[in-house]
């Protein structure tokens, strides 16, 4: 969610949150956090919505290697993310090939995936605990009510919440 919305719900943008733009292919996440005033001895919600997917594997692994090493315990991580077999271009529903080609089309192509299934296993080895993975059955229940209840959402995406050992 960007800092515009959140100013427009609250009225204005809360003291205990910072927006940090970082190009994680060519900056370090650790001195863009400093130079924003990030102390690693408070509990922290690192949100990385629509990120993780357009990033290199190499650049994620010392994302979430920050998180663990540079939060104090019970921060959190919460992010998108799709199947890598999406990423890869294997995926066999036809609206994984869509969303593939599109993106490698319009130059904006997808470079990290979590194989199905794996995400507990691929979060644990990284030094997260408490990981819950939620569907897109599960969200549209919890969330797409009312005016939204019929609305159509991608079941390739998945969202995850995990918590620093």
């Amino acid at each position: 969610m960007n800092s515009n919305k959140i100013k427009n719900i609250f009225g204005s943008l809360p003291d205990h949150v910072t927006y940090v733009p970082v190009d994680f292919e060519t900056e370090n996440l650790g001195e863009r956090l400093a130079a924003q005033g990030y102390d690693r001895s408070l509990k922290t919600l690192f949100l990385m919505e629509g990120l993780i997917m357009y990033i290199p594997p190499k650049a994620v692994d010392e994302t979430l290697s920050f998180v663990v090493k540079n939060s104090c315990e019970e921060s959190a991580i919460l992010f998108d993310y799709y199947p890598e077999s999406l990423v890869d271009g294997s995926c066999e529903l036809e609206a994984g090939k869509n969303i593939h080609n599109y993106l490698v089309q319009i130059e904006e192509p997808l470079k990290f995936g979590i194989r199905e299934g794996e995400v507990k296993t691929f979060l644990a080895e990284r030094g997260f605990s408490q990981i819950h993975n939620v569907t897109a059955e599960e969200y549209k229940k919890m969330y797409f009510h009312g005016i939204n209840k019929n609305r159509e959402v991608s079941s390739l995406l998945f969202f995850v919440h995990a918590v620093t050992e």
